[in-house]
């Protein structure tokens, strides 16, 4: 949660506790407050939903750049830079080995080019060539497992991306729900305010109302 949802969610609470000090929690207003002591649990709980969600999509993010960094580093340019030199470049096929993605290029991207790179690499006379670089089978799966790691560790930073989503928007959802039983609630208490100063000034410095 925001500051401002925090600073809610404590108004609330205090409302609640106010209420239920004065015995204003009677008929109509009795069933407002406990719905907005209910909602103020909904509103904490949903929040360390949102914050144990944010920690974890945080988690994956930096999991997926490692590895797009390893793709990169470890394979991609190495293969790049052998495909330069004089006697490869002139291999059949071998191009695609020479253009290596920059390094904030996206995650697509680095797994279009792992993929291409390793449909070159399987190629006869490319293969024959890397293995006498020492880069030849090992290599070669080595890059598979990370390109799969990759895309395996993508798809789990977009879930997390997608669950804190889901949390930030009932924590909004809740902090909306909360308002609209606070507004119930003065209502409900409006006549007894006007005519019981002390009551009333009690609920709006709980309420946080200038």
């Amino acid at each position: 949660m925001n500051k401002r949802q925090i600073a809610a969610r404590e108004r609330h609470v205090d409302t609640v506790a106010c209420l239920r000090a004065e015995k204003a929690d009677v008929g109509p207003t009795a069933l407002l407050t406990q719905q907005l002591d209910q909602c103020c649990s909904d509103l904490a709980a949903a929040g360390a939903r949102q914050a144990d969600a944010k920690r974890a999509r945080g988690g994956a993010v930096a999991q997926a750049a490692r590895e797009r960094r390893r793709l990169r580093r470890d394979f991609l340019l190495p293969a790049g830079t052998i495909a330069k030199l004089p006697e490869m470049k002139h291999l059949p096929g071998i191009e695609p080995l020479m253009t290596v993605p920059h390094a904030r290029a996206t995650t697509q991207t680095l797994v279009d080019a792992g993929n291409t790179a390793l449909k070159t690499l399987r190629a006869p006379v490319v293969a024959g060539a890397y293995r006498e670089k020492r880069l030849g089978a090992e290599f070669v799966s080595a890059m598979r497992d990370c390109v799969k790691t990759l895309v395996a560790k993508d798809r789990r930073a977009v879930h997390e991306a997608k669950q804190l989503s889901l949390e930030t928007r009932e924590v909004r959802r809740q902090v909306s729900k909360a308002r609209t039983i606070a507004h119930a609630i003065v209502a409900t208490v409006g006549a007894r305010m006007e005519k019981d100063d002390r009551f009333a000034f009690a609920l709006k410095n709980a309420m946080r109302i200038g």
